[in-house]
């Protein structure tokens, strides 16, 4: 516990020893995280059908470049998301862009992005690929200049033949900012 202590003094040290504008400088990031996704198949209500909402974890990874202070345009890479209630498999690659409101240590942002989505339909002929639209908001706390942790929430709106298989995802990680 007394190490603990001790690590988040360093930490916040460093943190208040840094201007702001160290924070939200230009440059090259990348990151990874955990997601945590439910799916909305079908268009289900997650207040009126719970027990129909299946869940699901994968990975995520990201790589971006922020600029003009409150900016980023990033490539965004989703896997391992297996819904086994329904017998779904997606995954997805999106470029999306960011803006962030505030620049200090604490550093909400939103995001809207597209790409290119995979879904496989177990038991069916589904296996197609697709355009996809995503909308979401997060927030970066930064433990140390180069380091900042992230939690995220998006929304996910698949098109064409995997229009039926929208998802929300929570993605908690970390990025290294070059």
């Amino acid at each position: 516990m007394k190490r603990l202590a001790i690590l988040a003094v360093v930490f916040g040290l460093a943190a208040c020893s840094v201007t702001p504008s160290e924070f939200s400088r230009s440059g090259l990031y990348a990151g990874a995280s955990v997601i945590g996704a439910a799916s909305d198949f079908d268009n289900i209500s997650v207040v009126d059908d719970l027990d129909k909402v299946d869940y699901t974890a994968g990975i995520g990874l990201r790589g971006g470049y922020r600029f003009l202070d409150r900016f980023a345009i990033e490539a965004a890479y989703e896997g391992g998301m297996d819904w086994r209630k329904h017998d779904v498999r997606m995954q997805t690659i999106a470029l999306q862009g960011k803006v962030y409101p505030l620049t200090g240590a604490v550093q909400p942002y939103g995001l809207i992005g597209g790409g290119y989505a995979s879904g496989k339909v177990s038991g069916t002929n589904l296996d197609d690929r697709a355009a996809f639209w995503r909308l979401g908001a997060g927030l970066e706390v930064y433990i140390l200049p180069f380091l900042p942790l992230f939690f995220e929430l998006d929304y996910t709106l698949p098109t064409g033949d995997l229009s039926d298989l929208p998802y929300a995802t929570g993605h908690l990680g970390a990025l290294f900012r070059f």
